[in-house]
């Protein structure tokens, strides 16, 4: 038997051995029986909340490979103990289920080692930041930021970085920094890389700036441009694409983040989900990656292309850690809004098209993420949504509009069409906050639906897509009479209780999405515990879905959702 005590923080250090004299207290409390099917790893003394319907806080936990097997007081655990049984005391700490992101563009985060400069309020601090990573990089290495920071939260010096101060920085080293989606500052030695010269003509949806000579002046701008000239960086090999990924996945983890719906991005296609795939089918994959198909067709022409491939389009063919679930999450491109901008334009052309992609989504019975902002383009797509009700009925497929800022337009998106979930959304990114008003920037908003009894839609999209996010956002829904000593000023009225936010994102419902689905075989759908319907990966048994078991089944104690999280 090994005895162990648990370290301290959500992302503590590996479990240190107790002293011989705490090692024989816990040996003494264990059962002297050994269980014929021993638990790995059992947890006792602490503070278990299982998140069930009647939100039951139990004293231990046992857990056998990648199951929770038993939940209770120490007693009850401790029969699983074996002969090689590591228990932990956990010192009357806590341990809350995984957490569970609705909304996130996680997928991209391990394709490059990237100089992260989110939360930097210095302009000068970046320059030293950018500085340093060239002194270490290899000759020729690519030097990149992909979002996460934006020109105005600078507070020194808010402005972007110019070629020839980059040129200075790093002659040698591709540098690319992208800010938001809004443009990228390039290095002369990235421009070359890139093959982007005077001759380059601008991409769809972007603009390569250029002086009075035709010269490129390293800035590209707008989102159809920052999408063009991340996609000229060299993704790793295959083996190293897979260790980054297992280094980011232990990131989320120690995080608490254990599950998420990934939304995808401009340029991505199946290539940058293989090594999730790779490691899921391995069994290495130590989080559930739930992701939809993203096109962005920009024509008629193109959306006929997509209308062939969604008839196509099979879902639910992965396993329980990865899996595609449908589409989104940006329908056509030219109906695609910002809230950064607030010029959007509805066009009835523009509304036919993503009618005509809804359409087919919703015929062959899949889920939709759809990407709106800014009221005019909401009323467009509800108005699109309500006429489409009426001949292609798209109750129970769960569908969703994303990014609606704030909690009334999510409110508007249920109750308008009874059958579409609202996702609100408090900010757009970090250093426009102000730009978009106090009372929007408040966190308070993602927990409207939670409040509204919809614990199926929480998630941190707070403009970061590294998940870095998720223990502030948790924090922040929680109602609290003081924090960090200090009455809090302004909060608003909507923050929830500790146990609902802990439900709002460790019982989300997102892993299983029920509907008509008439493409597949009436034998391959399942009744879940409240009669609903959900689809059976091909060649799968019902016993095989664990992962809808851990959230259908209001707390069995042998399936709580994801990993464990000692705080």
């Amino acid at each position: 038997m090994n005895c162990e005590r648990a370290g301290t923080g959500v992302a503590s250090s590996p479990a240190r051995v107790l002293s011989a004299a705490g090692a024989a207290l816990l040996c003494a409390i264990a059962s002297p029986a050994l269980a014929a099917d021993p638990a790995d790893t059992i947890l006792v003394n602490g503070k278990i909340v299982t998140v069930d319907q009647r939100f039951t806080i139990a004293q231990g936990l046992a857990i056998r490979g990648q199951r929770i097997v038993a939940v209770g007081n120490n007693a009850d655990v401790l029969e699983l103990q074996g002969k090689g049984t590591k228990v932990i005391d956990l010192k009357k700490q806590t341990v809350i289920p995984g957490l569970i992101d609705n909304h996130a563009h996680f997928i991209r985060a391990p394709e490059h080692e990237e100089l992260r400069l989110d939360g930097v309020a210095s302009r000068k601090r970046a320059l030293e930041m950018l500085t340093g990573r060239v002194r270490s990089a290899r000759p020729g290495e690519w030097i990149v930021t992909l979002g996460g920071w934006s020109e105005e939260q600078f507070t020194d010096d808010p402005r972007g970085f110019p070629l020839d101060e980059l040129d200075r920085i790093a002659p040698d080293n591709p540098v690319l920094l992208q800010a938001v989606y809004n443009q990228s500052y390039l290095n002369s030695a990235a421009l070359k890389a890139a093959g982007i010269d005077a001759a380059t003509p601008d991409p769809r949806g972007g603009r390569i700036e250029k002086d009075a000579n035709g010269t490129p002046t390293g800035v590209v701008r707008n989102a159809g441009g920052v999408a063009f000239v991340a996609a000229k960086i060299p993704l790793p090999d295959g083996e190293q694409w897979i260790a980054n990924v297992r280094k980011f996945v232990a990131g989320l983890n120690a995080m608490g983040i254990t599950a998420w719906y990934d939304a995808g991005g401009r340029g991505m296609s199946e290539k940058h989900y293989a090594a999730y795939q790779a490691l899921a089918e391995r069994g290495e994959l130590n989080a559930r990656a739930f992701w939809t198909t993203i096109r962005q067709p920009a024509t008629p022409e193109q959306v006929d292309k997509v209308l062939a491939e969604i008839q196509q389009h099979r879902p639910f063919q992965g396993n329980d850690y990865f899996e595609n679930i449908g589409w989104g999450e940006s329908l056509y491109q030219p109906a695609t809004t910002n809230l950064l901008r607030n010029d959007f334009v509805v066009k009835p052309e523009d509304m036919r098209e993503v009618r005509r992609i809804m359409q087919a989504i919703a015929e062959s019975g899949m889920f939709l993420n759809a990407h709106v902002e800014m009221e005019n383009a909401i009323d467009a797509y509800l108005a699109e949504l309500e006429e489409l009700n009426k001949i292609e009925p798209i109750k129970g497929l769960r569908w969703v509009l994303s990014h609606l800022p704030g909690e009334r337009c999510a409110a508007r998106a249920h109750e308008e069409t009874r059958n579409v979930r609202g996702a609100a959304q408090p900010a757009a990114h970090p250093g426009r906050a102000d730009a978009q008003g106090a009372r929007r920037a408040r966190v308070g908003h993602a927990a409207v639906q939670a409040r509204a009894g919809q614990r199926d839609r929480l998630g941190a999209r707070f403009g970061r897509d590294r998940g870095d996010d998720v223990q502030p956002l948790l924090y922040a829904l929680v109602r609290r009479d003081r924090a960090h000593g200090r009455k809090p000023q302004g909060q608003p009225p909507d923050h929830l209780a500790r146990r609902s936010a802990h439900r709002a994102h460790a019982q989300q419902r997102l892993l299983r999405l029920p509907g008509k689905q008439p493409r597949l075989d009436p034998a391959r759908q399942v009744r879940g515990p409240a009669g609903a319907r959900s689809r059976l990966p091909l060649g799968a048994r019902p016993a095989d879905q664990g992962h809808q078991a851990a959230h259908d089944d209001g707390g069995r104690k042998d399936r709580l959702p994801g990993q464990i999280d000692v705080a």
